[in-house]
């Protein structure tokens, strides 16, 4: 089991698809943090990340990573419970 996704590189659709299976599963196991990189790039990923992980049942919140985990790269998220 991981607690770390990596979507860079991927269009947005795809990447939600495999963010949201990714979440699901870290929830199942019992994760209470995991990390998503999704690179700077234009944007446009990051933005798609965070909209929804703002909607999702699993996030209980989100932060930017530290800048050694990957910075404005990738993103921190707390699991609920």
């Amino acid at each position: 089991d991981r607690d770390e996704l990596n979507l860079v590189g991927m269009r947005t659709g795809e990447a939600l698809r495999k963010l949201e299976e990714f979440l699901d599963q870290a929830y199942l196991t019992n994760h209470a943090e995991v990390r998503v990189i999704h690179g700077i790039g234009s944007g446009a990923l990051k933005k798609a990340v965070h909209d929804y992980l703002g909607s999702s049942p699993y996030c209980a919140s989100f932060r930017q990573a530290e800048p050694h985990h990957g910075g404005a790269g990738a993103t921190i998220v707390e699991l609920g419970r």
